[in-house]
């Protein structure tokens, strides 16, 4: 990985890109947990990362457009889809602060067969939709359960409060979204890790009514009764470059 990874601030990456995305109308949806518990689901290679002594467990549901790999148009069924992911904040070698996915759920079949294979992310086919009224947007997901992933539903609508800024250095959300690297272990002691370069997140206040949220739940994370942090963004452009195997080496 290159050595700026972690405090590149620019939509061009370092290194080659090979894949751009547009990541939209998302919901940051994020929980204080305590380090000990983190990290039990961290691999031992990685360092946990803490705001204010706290480790985080953000659920991000979104809209991916326009996705496709470079040189290359759109493949069909797999350039616009909902997604959700769930993720933590982590280090690598005490240094790059990266995000540590847990699980990614696309309703595109085919698109999460390419990115658990071949960008060796820990994506599941779930049958999703994103419906808009307005300002308020309405995620459904139901995965079931198989070989890759327990089952696990959400059902929330949420909304934007305010208008977007970048968000202040040492604040949360400025800790959530300031990464510029992603990391997934897609078996038992194997690690990978790429950069993702994109510009500095735009964020507003949300509002979020959960009528059913299990995917935490479903990667061994009880949030029942703890209030998330809750932010939305519009969206930003992304580029990802190559991954690279960093555990074994």
């Amino acid at each position: 990985m290159p050595p700026d990874a972690g405090s590149r601030t620019s939509s061009e990456p370092s290194v080659p890109w090979m894949m751009f995305q547009k990541w939209r109308q998302l919901l940051f949806m994020s929980w204080p947990i305590e380090p000990d518990e983190m990290r039990r689901h961290v691999p031992a290679d990685l360092e946990v990362d803490l705001h204010e002594g706290k480790a985080w467990l953000s659920m991000l549901p979104m809209h991916m457009e326009d996705l496709h790999f470079r040189y290359l148009p759109p493949l069909p069924g797999t350039s616009d889809f909902p997604e959700i992911n769930l993720r933590t904040y982590v280090r690598v070698a005490g240094q790059v602060p990266a995000v540590f996915f847990f699980s990614l759920d696309s309703s595109s079949r085919l698109g999460a067969f390419v990115a658990r294979y071949f960008l060796h992310t820990p994506y599941v086919y779930a049958k999703m939709s994103l419906d808009r009224d307005g300002n308020t947007f309405h995620m459904t997901s139901h995965r079931k359960a198989s070989r890759h992933a327990p089952a696990a539903a959400l059902d929330v609508r949420y909304r934007p409060v305010g208008e977007p800024s970048e968000p202040d250095a040492g604040s949360l959300p400025h800790f959530l979204v300031e990464r510029y690297t992603a990391i997934a272990e897609t078996k038992p002691g194997v690690i990978y890790s790429g950069p993702v370069a994109h510009e500095p997140w735009r964020l507003t206040e949300a509002e979020a009514e959960v009528a059913e949220n299990t995917i935490p739940q479903a990667a061994g994370f009880d949030v029942v009764g703890i209030e998330p942090s809750v932010h939305f963004s519009w969206g930003t452009d992304t580029k990802l470059s190559m991954v690279k195997r960093i555990h074994p080496r």
